[in-house]
């Protein structure tokens, strides 16, 4: 789709990709999303605090009727952006669970009575994490190394901007590292959240109708549910693509997350990391176990293998980033 004035034409987009969602087949679908919808606005007003009026930025999120495993984040104007997710995201995800529930029962049984809990927040968590990697796309300028703002809608995950005429620094692989980034530190924020709505449900008078996550369950929740979208993604991962492989963002995402998530959430990294690893550790096995790692590895261990290289090179890229002050 040709972008006109440098800026995408969301009606013709909508035309082309699918009108705005509005129909929830499941009541489950439309209570999670309402509820995303309320975490979305509270960070962009978040984001705007401070902000001169002449500085603030719009950023609208939309479901579209698209089934594709798959998101966007399109510039509108100087000021204007859109979160584009496709309703077919429910559904793959629907399926990958359901399909599988004897791996997530595994995982989750000690903290849930029945399974139908346990999904409402993968999906919550795994909504977070695209909607996150896609304002990591716009709040870390990643739309201004580009020429223009002509939108790919390829059969790659995950595509911004693409052109031939790219600023120097352009490097797709780090791109999508570096939104990867912005993600976690989204799903670190979503994870405070739900810690201190738990530290409120504490001394609530109705226990019983209080939604109470321990929150070794919700690391537990967050790190699996990284591994079931990029598993996700390794199905239709082409490894000869600019992207970095699914096993790759996992590793890199995880890193990120046991190395900061206990200073946000006020615990112990050593505590944190231990719950990172052994839940890697058997997510992993049970996959294999099951025949459904779709990951091309052939260990746990090459999970962190070059992670810490990978982490160095996107630092220097980062710095980059720093010097040519590429934010929104």
């Amino acid at each position: 789709m040709k972008a006109i004035n440098n800026f995408t034409d969301l009606t013709e987009y909508f035309k082309m990709y699918g009108e705005p969602h509005t129909n929830h087949y499941y009541e489950m679908h439309k209570e999670f999303m309402e509820k995303i919808r309320v975490f979305f606005k509270r960070n962009i007003i978040s984001i705007n605090e401070g902000r001169h009026k002449k500085d603030k930025i719009k950023i609208h999120l939309h479901e579209i009727n698209n089934f594709d495993l798959n998101a966007s984040a399109l510039k509108l104007d100087e000021r204007a952006y859109a979160v584009i997710i496709r309703s077919g995201v429910f559904e793959i995800i629907h399926n990958e669970i359901g399909q599988n529930f004897e791996i997530f029962d595994e995982i989750t049984k000690s903290y849930y009575e029945d399974l139908g809990e346990t999904m409402g927040l993968y999906y919550m968590f795994i909504y977070v994490y695209l909607i996150g990697h896609e304002l990591g796309h716009i709040m870390r300028g990643h739309h201004f190394i580009i020429d223009s703002s002509e939108i790919s809608e390829s059969v790659s995950i995950f595509d911004i901007n693409n052109n031939k005429n790219v600023h120097p620094i352009y490097d797709r692989y780090y791109l999508e590292l570096d939104a990867d980034l912005y993600a976690v530190s989204f799903l670190i924020k979503f994870i405070h959240e739900l810690k201190y709505k738990n530290l409120i449900a504490e001394h609530m008078e109705d226990k019983d109708n209080a939604m109470y996550n321990p929150i070794e369950a919700l690391i537990k929740l967050a790190i699996t549910s990284i591994y079931i979208i990029h598993n996700l993604f390794a199905k239709k991962h082409s490894y000869n693509s600019e992207y970095p492989e699914p096993h790759t963002r996992t590793s890199f995402m995880v890193d990120h997350l046991k190395r900061n998530l206990g200073k946000v959430i006020d615990e112990k990294e050593e505590f944190v990391t231990q719950i990172c690893e052994s839940q890697m550790k058997n997510i992993y096995e049970l996959q294999k176990e099951h025949y459904l790692s779709a990951f091309k590895i052939s260990s746990f261990d090459e999970f962190n293998k070059n992670t810490f290289d990978i982490m160095k090179k996107h630092l220097e890229f980062y710095g980059k980033f720093e010097e040519y002050n590429f934010k929104v």
